[in-house]
């Protein structure tokens, strides 16, 4: 089973360049660290990525991980951050969830602005077309 964190990366691993984060970092103000690294090493996703993972396989139980169609990486980490957001949510402090929620809404902005414009982050997606 996949690391969820790994998932919900999927988003920005193709346009985490130096451009894109520049200017993703400009649109959100400054961003203190990396997201990348924060989610990594966030107490809350930590906690949360058995009963994340779980979510994930639930609504993609034939989840393809070596497809590398854009549009399915990005709706797969999509679903993964929803599933990572709903976990934490239950699994850690409200302290907790607010930094990873907010570390998931950087991602989403990378995300958005890079590998996956052609399929934004909408929250509620269950399923992904291969």
């Amino acid at each position: 089973m996949l690391r969820i964190t790994l998932i919900v990366l999927l988003a920005v691993h193709c346009s985490y360049s130096v451009p894109v984060k520049s200017s993703v970092t400009q649109f959100l103000g400054s961003i203190a660290n990396d997201p990348v690294t924060d989610l990594q090493n966030d107490p809350c996703a930590k906690k949360s990525d058995a009963d994340a993972s779980q979510c994930l396989y639930q609504k993609l139980p034939d989840i393809d991980p070596d497809n590398t169609h854009p549009e399915y990486r990005c709706c797969i980490s999509w679903v993964a951050n929803d599933c990572l957001a709903s976990s934490g949510k239950v699994d850690c402090t409200a302290a907790e969830f607010t930094t990873l929620r907010k570390i998931l809404d950087e991602i989403i902005a990378l995300g958005d602005a890079g590998a996956c414009k052609v399929f934004p982050y909408h929250t509620g997606i269950n399923t992904c077309a291969k």
